[in-house]
């Protein structure tokens, strides 16, 4: 009756139930979120100036954004939290936050530094690129979170430019400067 590209639709049931059934004494692992592996985020807060505005985040674990910018462009921030193997090195999570910029006109990528806030150290790293009358910047910094079998890496990016990108610039730094992780289950 039913057929897929893949072959008979039965001939594939019987074959997925085969390769999964515990009683052939194949143990069987569990996948689980959260588990292990894959950890509750930790909690992150951010004091945002009063011109700008919380969005909401899609991929990314929290968005904002300048407003009342009129015609010029507004600066962003977003919060990502992903996994890593334990020991990875922060450098590698800038590099990639960067990738996309690199290849734009006159990028110029500052040297990583350390910093800390809220009593954690971070990593960061600014950039810059376009041409001198039409600049942008970034700002990336990460911190690793040990959660036992994996690392959660938590990269906070902001972005300016246009006209007002000193102004969007320093406003992205004191935000930045309020952030405070809370690892779930620690105080």
């Amino acid at each position: 009756m039913g057929s897929s590209p893949h072959g008979p639709a039965a001939t594939a049931a019987t074959r997925l139930t085969v390769l999964n059934c515990p009683s052939e004494g194949r143990r069987m692992s569990t996948l689980s979120h959260p588990g292990e592996l894959s950890p509750l985020p930790p909690g992150v807060t951010l004091d945002l100036a009063e011109d700008w505005e919380a969005l909401p985040s899609g991929a990314a674990l929290l968005s904002a954004r300048g407003i009342e910018r009129g015609e010029d462009p507004e600066p962003t921030l977003d919060v990502w939290v992903h996994l890593e193997r334990p020991g990875h090195a922060l450098g590698e999570t800038l590099t990639a936050a960067l990738r996309p910029d690199r290849d734009r006109g006159w990028f110029v990528e500052d040297p990583v530094f350390s910093v800390e806030f809220g009593g954690r150290e971070w990593t960061a790293v600014n950039a810059t690129w376009g041409p001198p009358h039409s600049p942008s910047v970034a700002v990336h910094l990460a911190a690793a979170l040990d959660r036992g079998a994996v690392t959660q890496v938590v990269l906070v990016s902001g972005r300016a430019k246009g006209p007002r990108i000193e102004s969007d610039y320093a406003a992205l730094q004191r935000i930045i400067e309020t952030v405070r992780l809370t690892e779930p289950g620690r105080d």
